[in-house]
């Protein structure tokens, strides 16, 4: 077979600099060499692009991808074919032609096909349930890839499943988690030299620590990414690169923030990639907004709206168009973007995609509303919170599922385990067995002795074991779980309507470990931590976790109760008392000294335990985020509550006060006050309107700090 002139300026589209990775070298070298077949080459060359080790232009990738297809003869070939497309439809998002792909791999790849070929094919489905946002069969996949991956001992393949299983878990919202991956993934291209892979895992790595807060270390990994792109010299990298540090360097600099898409745009245009190079249309026309450059915003903002992909999606053209008519009502043009949200609206509302149909009728109500059309713009407001509540709704379904699904996979996993080791144990018994009828009598009475007396030794530390791991049980969960969890074998999730949650943070905690030796540091924070404990039991919450030196905590659970709002204050309060009497003797002492948030939010959870090898009491929903946003959103040395928690130890509190009369004041407070906060007291509390605060994800919040009332002058 000769070689055509396609794969010749794909074999040309290779020679990037070599890297001392030994796998990218062998690869490399099977398509240099020209005594090799046609079809060898090929599938090298598809292996180096799902390894993502080389990006030639994107029309030369989807050319490759269905010259391998048509492929007759060779199934193999094609099916490689295939995974090519696939690759290339999932960086673009496209979920249809990503899944009528799989289903073609399918049928090419027989169940007797090599581990690597079909590690490949759960790559291809997990991209395509990401896509039907079938995060279990997601995760399944790509799991199943990975074990292949480590079975073969392929360090390339194994960080690709690595990634894809962080990027699963991102996409899911559990950031945490899939650091996890990324760690590894890390790991595996320092020690392999693989610079390629390194600068996916940074770019990851950076974006999650921004996710939970960290934004120093976000930036540097950002940074990393930045500079390890230009040194490598991919488009792809680079314009990735470029896009990613555009908003931190916009905090200070507009214009070089500008600058950063356009060069993201032209390296993106450059290899052909326009779904990166129409976000990073989309992103110059965020930031020239701005700068207040309407025109200008609108301009790059229709730009990212001629590029128009092969197969568009919804959730491309409604996002797209939203922003466009958003962008014309706040340039006073209000009819035009009239026009443009119904016709988004009439296209749309009917989408399976429930972000879209979120998206075109919050865009209508406001344009109606502008217009003074105020009955419509009524009724699509409460379509737009009927679905938003869905979407939580099914959001936290999703949650339980996740952890269920975890749990199903982790407690599979040790029964797995069990079975394995039950059948060393009757090997074992069966070996025992055979040599006490061998010895006969020689040795029967003494082995019956010895066996007596083991028996009765190891019925003795079972019985201590037992208690002692009753104990540890009680210690890690609550004990109506645990009594669940030792009935049952395992322990529901469980929706609660009304739990108050407590975070905790810090501040300055970066600049504190530099200053205190390890030892030190834990020291302090096994000191601070164990006093909250104490708190937490004192004031009847529950102690959910920590996360470095993050500290959480709910009330009103597992058991449901009417108090958890002021259980959870008293106890906040607590526990800024003790951190500011520690300040003071660090202080007198000449010592570096902690400072802490403290914020708090009342609103429904999903709790149950996820593991089965290290149970964990957990909760998840909106609530623990909006009170992670409170804590974020705080100051050093006080209590921020948002408004659910007011008015729910408000309604508990103010005698007399119906609870109608409560929501009123509330209103009232923050409608009459968000210029100058005011106090609104309780018998027990003192609440200062802090108005309404931005917060991150979340928009404008409406905050109080609180206070004991004999605390305030």
């Amino acid at each position: 077979m000769k070689r055509s002139n396609l794969s010749t300026v794909l074999y040309l589209a290779l020679s990037l600099g070599a890297m001392a990775q030994p796998q990218r070298d062998s690869l490399l070298a099977i398509t240099r060499n020209a005594k090799a077949d046609e079809a060898t080459r090929l599938q090298a060359t598809a292996d180096l692009y799902l390894r993502n080790w080389i990006a030639p232009h994107q029309d030369t990738v989807m050319a490759l991808a269905q010259q391998m297809e048509a492929s007759n003869e060779n199934n193999r070939l094609a099916y490689y074919g295939c995974l090519v497309a696939g690759a290339l439809w999932s960086q673009r998002h496209v979920g249809d032609r990503i899944q009528s792909t799989f289903e073609r791999a399918k049928e090419l790849i027989p169940d007797t096909a090599n581990r690597r070929d079909r590690a490949w094919l759960y790559k291809l489905q997990a991209n395509a349930a990401v896509e039907r946002q079938e995060t279990n069969e997601a995760i399944t996949s790509s799991k199943a890839g990975l074990m292949i991956a480590r079975t073969l001992n392929d360090k390339g393949m194994e960080t690709q499943f690595l990634l894809l299983n962080d990027f699963i878990l991102d996409n899911s919202g559990e950031f945490v988690e899939g650091m996890e991956y990324l760690t590894k993934a890390r790991k595996i291209c320092e020690e392999t030299g693989d610079s390629l892979s390194l600068f996916t895992v940074y770019q990851g790595l950076g974006s999650v620590l921004g996710m939970v807060g960290d934004q120093d270390a976000s930036e540097e990994y950002a940074a990393k990414a930045f500079e390890l792109s230009k040194r490598l010299g991919r488009h792809d990298m680079i314009a990735s690169a470029y896009l990613n540090m555009s908003h931190p360097v916009a905090n200070t600099d507009l214009d070089l923030g500008i600058a950063y898409t356009d060069s993201a745009i032209a390296h993106t245009l450059a290899i052909g990639d326009l779904s990166t190079a129409r976000i990073g249309y989309s992103m110059k026309s965020r930031l020239q907004q701005f700068a207040g450059r309407n025109e200008a915003a609108l301009a790059s903002l229709d730009e990212a709206i001629a590029i128009s992909p092969d197969y568009p999606t919804e959730n491309i053209t409604a996002f797209l168009g939203v922003s466009r008519s958003t962008l014309l009502r706040n340039m006073g043009r209000t009819k035009e973007a009239l026009a443009l949200s119904r016709e988004l609206y009439d296209r749309h509302r009917h989408s399976r995609d429930v972000n879209v149909r979120m998206w075109v009728v919050s865009s209508l109500s406001y344009a109606e509303e502008v217009m003074g059309n105020h009955r419509d713009a009524l009724e699509l407001y409460k379509s737009f919170i009927h679905i938003q509540d869905s979407v939580e709704t099914e959001e936290n379904k999703r949650g339980v599922i996740r952890k269920e699904y975890q749990y199903t996979y982790e407690k599979q996993a040790l029964a797995d385990s069990l079975q394995h080791a039950s059948e060393l144990a009757v090997q074992a018994e069966e070996v025992r067995r055979q040599k006490v009828v061998r010895n006969g009598f020689m040795g029967g009475f003494a082995l019956v002795a010895l066996f007596a007396g083991i028996f009765l030794t190891q019925r003795n530390r079972i019985g201590k074991e037992k208690a002692r791991s009753e104990e540890l049980l009680l210690n890690i969960l609550p004990e109506e779980v645990a009594d669940e969890l030792k009935a049952k074998g395992e322990a529901e999730a469980r929706s609660i309507d009304q739990v108050t949650v407590l975070f905790t943070d810090f501040k300055g905690f970066t600049s504190m470990s530099e200053k205190l030796s390890p030892k030190e540091l834990v020291k302090d924070l096994h000191e601070c931590f164990s006093a909250f404990d104490r708190i937490c039991e004192k004031n009847g919450l529950e102690k959910i976790k920590t996360i470095g030196d993050a500290y959480m905590a709910a009330g009103g659970l597992p058991t449901p109760n009417t108090s958890h709002a002021t259980d959870v204050i008293n106890a906040a309060l607590e526990i800024r008392d003790f951190i500011a009497e520690g300040k003071a003797h660090k202080i007198a002492a000449g010592l570096p000294y902690f400072e802490i948030r403290i914020g708090v939010h009342t609103g429904p959870v999903v709790a149950g335990i996820v593991g089965v090898k290290k149970f964990q009491y957990d909760i998840w929903g909106d609530t623990v985020n909006t009170a992670a946003r409170m804590e974020s959103s705080g100051e050093v040395g006080q209590v921020n509550i948002s408004e659910a928690t007011y008015r729910s130890v408000a309604e508990l509190s103010v005698v007399g006060a119906s609870v109608a009369q409560v929501g009123a004041q509330a209103s009232r407070d923050s409608s009459t006050n968000s210029q100058q906060p005011t106090n609104q007291s309780a018998p027990r509390f003192t609440f200062t309107s802090r108005g309404k605060v931005q917060a991150k994800g979340k928009g404008e919040l409406e905050m109080y700090f609180v206070q004991r009332s004999d605390e305030v002058a």
